[in-house]
């Protein structure tokens, strides 16, 4: 043990300097990484927020502007619901698409708006039968017509013979 103590004490003070100011240089590096490291990871958190936040916007902005657009096309198969023949198919086809837009909206969408859009596609649903319901009548008489002017077709044809 005195040997290593004589062999420390043999060593010039210049040295010695040189290794503390070299151990402080370098527990100064470790800080500055550290801190470095620390910001960076800082920075990457943040900028992974902001592209998730971009990507959640433009996602709800191309559903938005199909909501929009299959919004419109309900609106005008609704207006146009007197004028449809039932016997051709279902009346409510038209509004798949609407309620297959209104869907992926809610998934997207605040929670508030969520909860709007389901009763505004709840009341479109309602408008449909209520529609549907309104335009029987005309729909019989469109009916009758039909049969009337083909009876008629057939016993003119008949006639003429």
């Amino acid at each position: 043990m005195e040997e290593l103590i004589s062999l420390v004490s043999s060593i010039p003070s210049s040295i010695w300097g040189a290794v503390g100011g070299a151990i402080i240089t370098l527990c100064g590096v470790f800080i500055t990484h550290r801190g470095n490291t620390n910001r960076l990871r800082i920075q990457l958190a943040h900028d992974s927020g902001e592209k998730a936040k971009e990507r959640i916007s433009a996602l709800r902005k191309d559903i938005y502007l199909k909501t929009v657009e299959e919004l419109t096309k309900a609106n005008a198969h609704l207006a146009s619901l007197p004028q449809k023949d039932p016997t051709k198919g279902n009346l409510a086809d038209e509004l798949q698409g609407f309620f297959i837009t209104a869907a992926k909206l809610q998934l997207v969408a605040e929670p508030k708006t969520a909860l709007l859009v389901n009763e505004l596609v709840a009341s479109y649903g309602q408008l449909v039968l209520k529609g549907m319901g309104n335009a029987m009548p005309l729909h019989r008489i469109r009916s009758d017509i039909a049969i009337f002017d083909d009876l008629y077709n057939q016993v003119f044809l008949c006639s003429q013979h």
